[in-house]
């Protein structure tokens, strides 16, 4: 990799520092494909969007959302066979019979094509606005060198990616595994006898503060943030509102507007004094059970229960006297620790993946700014 990054180098010295228009690069135009239910791949804004019977495409080519919400966003096909490019897409292909595409693919990549886009309701970015972009023109040798060292980090990216999600299916396999062949060793309790539930009050989203005093939690972040176990809390705070956490806590938030099923995302709370925001539902675990263990029975094992009691329409709501009486099946405190062990072990590999891909996603991001500012 270090041989290859060298000759990157050198052949970027080569290059003369002239900017020409995109257009004269390469073409740019509109897919036409139409969806079917059968036939070629039909690749849309952000990717294969269905079938169409039309594939008039082939090879590999840069792809660039033209309208709506994804706007500018950039991806590259690489098929060997005929595919669909539907009419909310812009097709670039250079002209040059020997240049590179993919090079094209991250040299756009850079170029913060959203910026482009006009109009309120409907952004919307048009083949002539890309043509007129000024950029850099590179010879052959560096597009063919730099696009094959960026495509050996985005392997590896790719690779660490597989590893993560293939972990995630094995962790969730044997959580349902789990739950659904507990012995009978253990003792049925409703929620309420496990837990003392209570409301998270106070902080919002206005109220926090990277250098804050205490550390805290928003109803939001139970969403974006944090999974089934959250031992390293994030956001700070100088507010005096919220509830401190013992460490021992389960937390759900108490409304949702994307569905009952995403209510169901119970989280257990490892630290200590973290102030514990509004709009949150907490269960403070009792001495029979680890906030772990509930946890995860709660999201992966109760979710159809605690949705079904989840109310609402445009905005959907979840209260904790609701779901009180619902059925928990309690091992002794042994066997819960090696379930949460076993589950911890899992997650420290997941972290070590997601950890490799960043510094990957990182080390990318670095020298796409090297050669392209």
């Amino acid at each position: 990799m270090a041989n290859l990054y060298n000759k990157v180098i050198i052949f970027n010295k080569q290059i003369e520092n002239k900017k020409i228009e995109l257009g004269k690069l390469v073409t740019v135009k509109s897919g036409k494909s139409v969806k079917s239910e059968y036939g070629q791949n039909l690749y849309g804004s952000t990717g294969i969007i269905g079938k169409t019977s039309d594939g008039i495409y082939d090879g590999d080519v840069n792809i660039i959302a033209r309208v709506g919400a994804n706007t500018g966003y950039n991806y590259f096909i690489e098929e060997d066979k005929k595919y669909g490019v539907s009419d909310n897409a812009l097709i670039v292909i250079p002209r040059e019979k020997d240049s590179n595409p993919k090079f094209y693919y991250y040299y756009l990549s850079t170029l913060h094509l959203k910026k482009l886009s006009f109009g309120s309701g409907q952004p919307l970015i048009t083949a002539t606005q890309l043509k007129k972009i000024k950029v850099q023109s590179y010879n052959i040798d560096f597009q063919d060198c730099l696009a094959f060292f960026l495509s050996q980090i985005d392997n590896l990216i790719k690779s660490h990616d597989i590893k993560i999600n293939r972990l995630r299916s094995v962790k969730v396999h044997y959580i349902n595994y789990y739950f659904n062949n507990l012995d009978r060793d253990t003792v049925e309790y409703n929620l309420s006898e496990l837990v003392d539930s209570s409301r998270g009050k106070g902080i919002q989203k206005d109220d926090l503060n990277e250098n804050g005093k205490y550390k805290c939690i928003l109803y939001g972040e139970l969403f974006t943030k944090y999974s089934s176990v959250i031992s390293n809390v994030k956001s700070r705070t100088d507010s005096l509102e919220g509830i401190s956490s013992f460490g021992n806590e389960v937390l759900l938030p108490s409304s949702t507007t994307t569905g009952a099923r995403e209510i169901a995302i119970a989280s257990a709370l490892l630290e200590k004094n973290v102030k514990i925001g509004s709009d949150i539902i907490i269960l403070r675990c009792k001495k029979k059970i680890y906030n772990q263990y509930l946890a995860y029975y709660l999201r992966y094992y109760s979710w159809k229960e605690i949705s079904k009691v989840a109310v609402g329409i445009t905005i959907i709501h979840l209260y904790a006297k609701d779901i009180m009486d619902i059925s928990i099946k309690v091992p002794a405190l042994e066997k819960q620790k090696d379930f949460i062990n076993m589950l911890s072990s899992m997650e420290k590999l997941i972290e070590i993946e997601k950890k490799k891909m960043d510094q990957l996603e990182l080390m990318k991001k670095y020298y796409l700014q090297q050669f392209f500012s």
